[in-house]
């Protein structure tokens, strides 16, 4: 799940409930927290690095 929230994160400009409705997570702050738990950075840090 997160790999692919990587990948839209980085491949365009969907606002972060969509990339997390997509990737199966429940709601935004869900993915916020794995996010940070597995790849130590923010969606909106990891938007901002590799987009």
């Amino acid at each position: 799940m997160l790999r692919r929230g990587e990948r839209l994160l980085s491949g365009g400009n969907l606002p972060l409930k969509r990339v997390a409705t997509i990737c199966g997570f429940r709601d935004e702050q869900t993915l916020r927290r794995a996010f940070h738990r597995i790849a130590e950075v923010l969606p909106s840090e990891f938007r901002q690095r590799f987009s």
